[in-house]
C-alpha cells in the first residue's frame, strides 16, 4: 500500500450540480439515447437538403444530445476516479460509457453521409 500522504485524501466533490442521483442520472442517458435514435432517423440520408435553418436547428438538436451525454459520462467518470477500487462504481462507468458509445454513434450517422457542396 502506498502510504504517500496529499493532504487530499478526504476531498470529494459534490457531484449534485450534474445528478442529484443514479436515478436522475440513468433517466437522462434514457433520455439521451431516445434523442440520438430520433435524431438518426429525421436526418438519415437528408442533411444536404437541408435548408440554413433547418441545418441549424439540426445542430442546436445535436449539440443538446451531445451535451447530455457528456454531462452523463462525467459524472460517472468522477464519480468512479474517487474510489478505483469500487466494482458498483466500475460497473455504473462501463455501462455508462457503452451508452455514451450509442448515442454518440447515433447522432454522428447522418452526418457521415454528408458531403457539403463545393
Amino acid at each position: 500500500m502506498n502510504d504517500f500522504v496529499t493532504g487530499a485524501e478526504d476531498i470529494r466533490w459534490d457531484l449534485t450540480d450534474l445528478y442529484e442521483d443514479e436515478e436522475a442520472l440513468h433517466a437522462d442517458v434514457a433520455r439521451a439515447e431516445r434523442e440520438a435514435a430520433t435524431f438518426a432517423e429525421d436526418f438519415r440520408g437528408s442533411v444536404s437538403t437541408l435548408s440554413g435553418e433547418e441545418l441549424a436547428a439540426a445542430l442546436r438538436r445535436f449539440e443538446a444530445i451531445q451535451d447530455r451525454a457528456g454531462r452523463a459520462y462525467t459524472y460517472v467518470f468522477l464519480h468512479w476516479s474517487t474510489d478505483t477500487s469500487a466494482a458498483d462504481r466500475g460497473a455504473l462507468l462501463q455501462k455508462v460509457r457503452e451508452a455514451y458509445t450509442r448515442i454518440i454513434s447515433a447522432t454522428k450517422r447522418p452526418l457521415r453521409s454528408w458531403s457539403p457542396r463545393r
